[in-house]
């Protein structure tokens, strides 16, 4: 059993012997802790992680991507915790480091095609794939088609701040398109898991 689990355990039973909660909807609250548990976890990893690497704004602006976009538009989930965990935190040391690589070498041309071809593969995904939904929920068609314009909307946003901080001469834009790219390989990956 996770720590996460175990501490939601402990606290709802706090909390049932306190009077605060029903015994029968116990449960509820121990899958509402461990997931806001969880969350915190994999939240601190990155901000951790952000400030260890003098990279913390961008951490925030990763995040903050994920938070808004990724909601609604789905991809591929880890089947356990411990992969979740992995796969997020690999995922964005891998995006800041690619970010660090491609913004550092200081060649114009090169930002200006790999922002344009990452903003379009954005788009191209996004209408073609998304949402996709988690296979352990169920999900209405109208819950489908509110989530794939929440998607876009959410993307085009950060695509239009992306093109905003590019104007200015700020390489936060880079955190942007990198978080983009990964949602995106997140998204083709469960699309061609569910083609197996």
């Amino acid at each position: 059993m996770s720590l996460s689990i175990r501490l939601s355990h402990f606290l709802a039973d706090l909390f049932v012997a306190r009077g605060w909660i029903e015994e029968d909807g116990k449960i509820a609250y121990v899958v509402g802790l461990d997931v806001i548990f969880s969350t915190l976890i994999d939240w601190t990893a990155i901000g951790v992680l952000g400030l260890i690497r003098g990279r913390f704004l961008e951490a925030i602006i990763y995040l903050s991507f994920f938070l808004t976009v990724r909601r609604y538009s789905g991809g591929y989930h880890a089947p356990t915790r411990a992969g979740c965990f992995s796969i997020f935190v690999g995922f964005y040391l891998l995006a800041d480091m690619v970010t660090v690589v491609i913004f550092g070498s200081g060649n114009g041309l090169f930002l200006i095609i790999y922002s344009v071809c990452s903003m379009l593969l954005g788009e191209l995904a996004f209408y073609f794939f998304a949402p996709i939904p988690n296979d352990r929920k169920k999900y209405t068609g109208e819950w489908l088609l509110g989530a794939r314009r929440k998607a876009f909307l959410c993307l085009n946003v950060w695509y239009c701040l992306a093109v905003g901080l590019a104007v200015l001469g700020l390489d936060l834009y880079g955190q942007i398109l990198a978080a983009s790219n990964i949602v995106v390989l997140l998204i083709i990956m469960r699309k061609r898991r569910k083609r197996k």
